[in-house]
């Protein structure tokens, strides 16, 4: 679960994956759910900020306002798409 961590600040990260050796573990850490909502407003995916629907629409907005989306997982692949858009 260490690539999971990566919105998180050094210290926090480190205990992070430490701490977190299953999947029902890592799904009810303080900093995962809303992680990806809080980063397309342009917050850290670790702060303490309670979602509203208001945020959500933002999120969603910025989310239709992106061009490309490419995949960690096939990042090489990701990228020549990309060069290829």
């Amino acid at each position: 679960y260490n690539k999971l961590s990566v919105g998180l600040p050094g210290r926090d990260r480190e205990g992070f994956t430490r701490s977190i050796q299953t999947f029902e573990q890592y799904i009810s850490h303080p900093a995962v759910p809303g992680c990806m909502t809080r980063m397309l407003m342009g917050r850290a995916c670790n702060i303490n900020l309670t979602l509203t629907p208001a945020d959500l629409r933002k999120a969603l907005h910025n989310l239709s306002e992106l061009k490309f989306v490419g995949l960690t997982d096939s990042y090489n692949a990701s990228v020549c798409l990309f060069h290829h858009m």
